[in-house]
């Protein structure tokens, strides 16, 4: 078999795709688990399973080096605060440097102008931004604001403290506690100057503070990692998809505006050579929600696909795959796929020496309104049209939830959607060569059914070849050519014989026949002599 080409190059329109703010390089949100946002850009901290990176998304991308696991940042004064396990780094974006406080046991944080509030299980610490390098520990200060060992999450607006605690939002405005509201579920808190807004994993509401009111803006159809509010803008973390969702809020409703990914393109080469064998054809799934990047200097679209999404490997690039992926819509795309994330797909090849599907067996051609498309074997290529021949090779089961057939086109081998192929069977026919052989003096009756009684399809002569597709009590289902049309009977298994085995029965007919007429011919001739010899003796 001829070198099997990794891809078939379809040159498909691609999918429009959502606004989408990008991080520089190549890189996308593996799990991220805090936003948040000033005048500079957005900032976007991913806790994935081997690093912690915070992004730094605006006019001039950063990555922000990170503590492992962070739970939480927020943005103030021109410094970024990072959370996690027993600590508080503070991160200044001018200087570049890095501060770390501990703060052992630290639920939550909120910072706001000149002060940082963070909880503890004894309840709530006020500490002053511009005293904090000379901290020892954040948990041991004398600095508590509010003695309540039940608050799991503060947020602050000015001097008044805003936190969660036994089902209820507390506020402090001041030296004043204010009356609390109760929730419904909520577990988080965000603010944007002027609203109080209260969420949990599905919900967003809008607290009313002179009334002690709580009112339902947006049900989300994903898991809320983390929300950030900002003016009348909100970021919402999608935690199944890794993105981050920017809403516009009008005091009554949220539009959602943009969508930011990570980087949405990938800079590596998109050339990939002709490989040698079917089995280094890689077909994978995807064993998670996974970021599918455009291929680089491309419109393409990017975005998450689906866990179970499966894409062809065209080529393997430091840990990720040159990929084609169908989404639903079977267009075709061209981008990149961590190589971690996918899951092999088993393979099926059939015998290449059995299974032949053109235009003359079954007619399984490209459909007659079928655009062009272009096999490649890595360097030329051949454009298949609607009216050539395809020869089916082999089929992969799994990939995009359709066979893909790898096809033969005036000798260029490639891949190509089984469902580009005229009605494709649900397996390709396989068949053997097997020879008539029928009695002497005869030929080979084709019947309709598996009886001698039954309706003569077509009668074969000695020596001719015969596709024969399926065997089954001593009768043959063969092809056979009536009136100009392909079409199917049954042959007796006892008169077919495999190739290089024949007897040529025309020529054994012959023979004997001349044999016969020889011997009729002496005889007649013997017995005319001996009639000549007999009246002689008279």
């Amino acid at each position: 078999m001829k070198k099997i080409v990794a891809c078939v190059c379809l040159v498909l329109a691609l999918m429009v795709s959502a606004p989408v703010a990008a991080a520089d390089g190549n890189t996308h949100f593996d799990n991220p688990v805090s936003v948040c946002a000033d005048e500079t850009g957005i900032y976007v901290a991913d806790s994935g399973s081997e690093q912690s990176v915070i992004y730094r998304i605006g006019d001039s991308a950063e990555e922000i080096p990170a503590p492992a696991a962070v739970g939480k940042i927020r943005v103030s004064g021109g410094k970024l605060y990072i959370m996690s396990a027993d600590t508080l780094t503070v991160y200044d974006l001018a200087e570049k440097s890095l501060t770390t406080l501990t703060a052992t046991g630290i639920i939550d944080f909120a910072v706001s102008g000149e002060y940082l509030y963070s909880v503890f299980a004894d309840g709530i610490r006020r500490n002053e931004v511009a005293s904090l390098g000379g901290v020892e520990n954040l948990a041991t200060e004398e600095t508590r604001v509010v003695s309540d060992n039940s608050v799991s999450a503060v947020e602050t607006q000015g001097q008044d403290i805003y936190y969660i605690s036994d089902g209820k939002l507390e506020i402090k405005s001041g030296e004043i506690f204010k009356n609390p509201v109760r929730l419904n579920g909520q577990t988080d808190i965000a603010a944007d100057g002027q609203n109080i807004f209260v969420y949990d994993s599905a919900d967003l509401s809008l607290v009313g503070v002179e009334n002690s009111s709580l009112r339902n803006i947006h049900a989300f159809d994903f898991n809320v990692v983390d929300v950030f509010a900002s003016g009348s803008t909100v970021y919402v973390i999608n935690g199944g998809q890794f993105q981050v969702y920017v809403y516009n809020f009008d005091g009554q409703a949220l539009t959602l505006t943009d969508e930011i990914y990570g980087s949405n393109e990938k800079d590596y080469s998109t050339e990939y050579p002709a490989i040698a064998s079917f089995a280094d054809i890689g077909i994978y799934t995807a064993a998670r929600d996974t970021y599918f990047y455009a291929s680089s200097g491309t419109d393409g679209w990017h975005g998450y696909i689906a866990a179970g999404s499966a894409v062809m490997a065209l080529n393997p690039h430091d840990g990720f795959y040159y990929a084609l992926y169908f989404n639903a819509d079977g267009d075709a795309l061209f981008g990149f796929v961590e190589a971690a994330d996918m899951t092999a797909v088993a393979q099926t090849e059939i015998s290449a020496a059995k299974v032949t599907v053109t235009s003359n067996e079954s007619l399984y051609t490209l459909p007659i309104e079928s655009d062009l498309y272009r096999l490649t074997d890595g360097g030329n290529a051949v454009t298949i049209s609607n009216t050539q021949n395809v020869t089916a090779l082999c089929f992969i089961t799994g990939f995009a939830g359709d066979r893909w057939a790898l096809v033969n086109v005036d000798g260029y081998s490639g891949f190509i959607p089984a469902n580009r192929l005229k009605d494709p069977p649900v397996t390709y026919p396989s068949y053997e060569v097997k020879i008539a052989n029928p009695r002497v003096g005869t030929s080979l009756s084709v019947y309709a059914e598996q009886s001698e009684d039954s309706a003569v399809l077509a009668r074969i002569r000695s020596g001719e070849m015969l596709k024969v597709f399926r065997t089954e009590n001593g009768w043959s289902l063969v092809q056979i050519t009536v009136d100009g049309q392909e079409t199917y009977g049954w042959a007796q298994n006892d008169y077919l014989i495999n190739e290089g085995t024949m007897t040529d029965t025309v020529a054994l007919g012959l023979a004997l026949g001349i044999i016969l007429l020889l011997c009729v011919g002496f005889a007649v001739f013997w017995k005319i002599r001996n009639n000549r010899y007999k009246k002689k003796d008279k």
